[in-house]
């Protein structure tokens, strides 16, 4: 069994800022948070789980830094990003989203790693 030490848990926006991160002045209008919000939630009725792989660019970013900077078993853990990622052999681990009536999330538990989907109500 391997032994992994999670010795980055960020939540994300550090390495990988959003849009409205680093534009604050454009996005700093209640009104063009709410488009986003929007976006999201009817890109994920009309797409599923489908839609969140438009985030898949941010997850590696992620995993990027993660090998780059993270020495032997460590892993980066993380949020921001809504895609949730998991690959043994990669020093990256992303725990989704629960929103909009979908879950992706991360399960650790007895020393293994599963990633759920669902849909809820």
């Amino acid at each position: 069994m391997k032994t992994v030490i999670f010795s980055e848990v960020e939540y994300g926006h550090r390495i990988c800022p959003t849009p409205e991160e680093t534009n604050s002045r454009i996005f700093n209008r209640k009104w063009i948070i709410s488009l986003g919000s929007l976006r999201e939630k009817v890109g994920s009725i009309m797409f599923k789980k489908k839609f969140f792989l438009s985030y898949a660019s941010q997850n590696i970013i992620l995993r990027n830094w993660a090998t780059d900077n993270l020495p032997g078993n460590m892993i980066l853990v993380s949020g921001h990003v809504h895609l949730a990622e998991y690959t043994s052999s990669m020093k990256y681990i992303n725990l989704g989203i629960i929103r909009h009536g979908f879950a992706s999330y991360l399960l650790i538990q007895d020393n293994k790693i599963q990633l759920i989907e669902t849909n809820y109500k």
